[in-house]
């Protein structure tokens, strides 16, 4: 999930499971953004999987925050402030 004060100029969403990789983008989304993906049991097992989602805050928003879930893991939030921050989240 990506929040931010304001809109968001960039986004960068970013995983690997089961010896997929998938890269997906999006420009110029309204806070909270939030990317889902589903996956089966057998594929999430199997192999290693890592994710990460990377943004950019946009014109007049001065902080921006994201965080990656796993079912009900959630992971550490991270900020950025700033004029046109950048934050990123990997897991």
């Amino acid at each position: 999930m990506i929040t931010a004060d304001g809109p968001i100029s960039s986004t960068t969403f970013g995983n690997s499971v089961g010896g997929r990789m998938n890269t997906e983008q999006a420009s110029d989304v309204l806070s909270p953004f939030v990317k889902e993906y589903t996956y089966t049991q057998e594929m999430f097992m199997r192999k290693s999987h890592s994710f990460s989602v990377s943004a950019q805050a946009g014109e007049g928003a001065t902080t921006i925050s994201c965080q990656i879930k796993i079912d009900d893991n959630a992971g550490p939030v991270n900020t950025s402030t700033g004029p046109y921050a950048v934050v990123m989240c990997t897991n």
